[in-house]
């Protein structure tokens, strides 16, 4: 039997199980409750991760807590690696702009979705030489560093200024202006240094005699007429085709030359045999490719070989045969391998560029006014040069007052040679010209040297520079991520 504290009523059970039901129903309400929230939580925790996440990649955190490439004094990371690569296809699209087309470059669409070649896409690509360019950089900029050189004060003022034109648009997002001063920096340091050395290297008179005389046939220009007979074996060519007895027989009579005249007038007999209604401009056009200028000797050439034999004269001529290319060549002599010793000329200019035609006059005005009051000034070269400083649009020659020296004849455009070679031109002439690039305000300094010395003189630059780089890329190590290469975006 049920002891008395056991013992429920009708009345007091009815109230313990209503009780009873109440208290589960506050249990599984409370359940729906928290598990809810709980999820709720987890999602909001979620979308404000993702949130923060865009923020700090839109900023480029991300990108600049990643070091791409580096030595023991300098970083790139991913951000000024990726302005770097921005700047060389920037720089690929405006200096080749007319060729993207036929180069299989669509600017339209994602670059890691076309092939350059069969090797790499065109994202490879420009990522691949942004990477050749950075590493050099390093190896000057670090070189740079341990040998105590600094950037001018003028040439942080100028980077400024470069900076102060930025547009961040057309960079990727995260690029700040910061990341791009770093890189700037970087890239002025190692170019300012890599100046400083190429111009390091100087040469007394003999040492560049002593170098010329061991290398003398790459320095001795010939120029030379030729034409080239070509032939077929088989019967069932067409009517421009000859045969290989006729393609001797012209070849013989060419050879039979006694002067360049006779020479030309015999490969116009056979442009008209060939081609009966071909008109004398044709003939013309046809001539002027037979005639070769400032060539050199080529190793392993007969041709080159018999030039430079012993004896040699003008209007020797040259035969050949070939019976692999199936052709008949001759070859006529025009002038004797020599140097180059017409005398370089040193100029300063101040260019003003036109960029729109219509807008010329108003260029040319510009640079009638700075001549004006230069000449009211006294017409002195050190002031020149600061005009050049100040106003030309040439960089590289106005950083030095506007100084071009050693100027080569043929080097420049034809205006600008016509203007320097001019047999009357003497020390402190000065003019504006113009040209293809804009308008110049000319000075003329006086000669050089001649001009088989400048070029001797540049090839013992080059090998004495590729030395020095060398040394410094064994000296140094860069260090590549192997994973920067995913960062990378374009805009």
């Amino acid at each position: 039997m049920a002891s008395k504290k056991q013992k429920l009523n009708y009345a007091q059970r009815i109230e313990y199980e209503k009780n009873k039901a109440e208290a589960e129903k506050k249990k599984h309400t409370l359940n729906h409750v928290v598990i809810p929230l709980v999820t709720i939580g987890i999602v909001l925790l979620t979308v404000a991760s993702v949130v923060t996440y865009l923020v700090l990649d839109n900023r480029g955190v991300f990108l600049r807590q990643k070091i791409a490439m580096s030595t023991k004094d300098f970083e790139v990371n991913d951000a000024m690696m990726t302005y770097y690569v921005q700047d060389t296809y920037d720089s690929y699209l405006e200096n080749f702009a007319d060729s993207l087309s036929s180069d299989g470059l669509d600017t339209s669409t994602d670059l890691a979705s076309q092939d350059k070649d069969s090797d790499q896409t065109w994202r490879d690509f420009f990522i691949q030489k942004a990477e050749e360019t950075v590493h050099d950089m390093l190896i000057m900029a670090q070189s740079a560093k341990d040998s105590g050189f600094e950037l001018s004060q003028s040439e942080l003022d100028s980077m400024e200024d470069y900076l102060d034109d930025i547009d961040l648009s057309k960079y990727p997002k995260g690029i700040t202006l910061d990341d791009i001063r770093d890189a700037e920096m970087i890239y002025r340091l190692a170019i300012a240094y890599d100046e400083d050395v190429f111009n390091s290297f100087t040469y007394s008179d003999s040492e560049i005699d002593a170098y010329y005389n061991d290398h003398a046939l790459s320095y001795n220009y010939f120029d030379y007429r030729f034409y080239a007979f070509s032939y077929s074996m088989d019967s069932d060519e067409d009517d421009l085709t000859i045969s290989k007895e006729e393609a001797e027989q012209y070849a013989e009579k060419l050879k039979s030359s006694k002067d360049e005249e006779e020479f030309k007038s015999h490969i116009a007999e056979f442009c008209r045999d060939m081609a009966p209604d071909i008109t004398d401009s044709q003939i013309e056009n046809e001539l002027s490719e037979t005639y070769i200028t400032d060539s050199l000797y080529i190793d392993d050439d007969p041709f080159s070989e018999w030039v430079f034999e012993s004896g040699r004269k003008v209007g020797d001529i040259y035969y050949e045969h070939s019976e692999q290319d199936q052709t008949y060549v001759v070859f006529y002599l025009k002038s004797l391998p020599q140097r180059k010793e017409k005398k370089t000329v040193n100029v300063r200019h101040i260019l003003f560029s036109v960029p729109e035609e219509e807008t010329a006059y108003l260029v040319l005005e510009n640079a009638s006014k700075v001549l004006t009051n230069w000449e009211l000034n006294g017409k002195k070269e050190e002031k020149f040069a600061e005009l050049a400083q100040q106003y030309s649009e040439d960089n590289l020659s106005a950083i030095n007052g506007g100084l071009m020296e050693n100027v080569a004849y043929g080097e420049t455009t034809e205006q600008f040679n016509a203007w320097c070679f001019d047999e009357n031109r003497k020390k402190g002439d000065y003019e504006i010209i113009q040209t293809e690039y804009g308008y110049h305000m000319m000075y003329y300094v006086g000669e050089g040297v001649e001009q088989w010395r400048v070029e001797v003189s540049d090839d013992m630059i080059e090998n004495d520079y590729l030395s020095f780089y060398e040394d410094k890329s064994n000296e140094y190590n860069v260090e590549i991520s192997e994973t920067y290469k995913n960062e990378i975006k374009f805009n």
